[in-house]
């Protein structure tokens, strides 16, 4: 019987050590001896590591929203980026982003503890205002069905004056 060996691929990937110290300081804390305390450390490291993927995600009008795998690792400290420039390689990030980006496409939107976390504890460069803004637009229809829309619009108006005008000349001449 034959045996046939694959290759492993160790992938180690370590976060900054200010974002490792930060957890455990909060981890002592007493405020977080509960369960939920120890989830919001948690929670809040992750949205410290990976909340700025919203300053990475791509919009131009009449094409889906994209994520730049470039411009998200490339914030923070050496130690942060060459962090992200590793996460941006595992699996459970993909899915995660390729979520977040069919929501927003489909025009779903989304909000939930994560994106709040991110909100309240500043993790991206763009303010939280313009990115509500960019979410309520979202929701009404996802970008680039509201950027066909408006095309389309723009379009029949264009067209309705273009035979109000042919009518109008059709009426003066006659």
């Amino acid at each position: 019987m034959p045996i046939v060996t694959f290759p492993r691929i160790v992938l180690t990937l370590s976060p900054p050590i200010s974002e490792v110290s930060s957890l455990k300081s909060k981890l002592k804390k007493q405020s977080t001896a509960t369960g939920s305390g120890v989830a919001r450390a948690f929670l809040r490291s992750q949205a410290a590591l990976f909340g700025s993927y919203r300053d990475a995600l791509r919009y131009k009008p009449g094409e889906p929203i994209t994520f730049c795998e470039k411009s998200f690792a490339d914030h923070g400290s050496s130690a942060m980026r060459n962090f992200l420039s590793m996460a941006v390689n595992l699996q459970l990030f993909k899915q995660f982003i390729d979520g977040r980006l069919a929501k927003l496409n489909a025009g779903r939107g989304f909000s939930d503890v994560f994106e709040e976390e991110i909100t309240e504890g500043g993790f991206c460069r763009s303010n939280s205002r313009s990115y509500q803004q960019w979410m309520k637009s979202v929701k009404r229809g996802g970008a680039f069905l509201n950027t066909v829309v408006s095309k389309a619009r723009r379009n029949a108006n264009k067209g309705i004056r273009d035979i109000k005008g042919r009518l109008k000349a059709r009426r003066e001449s006659a």
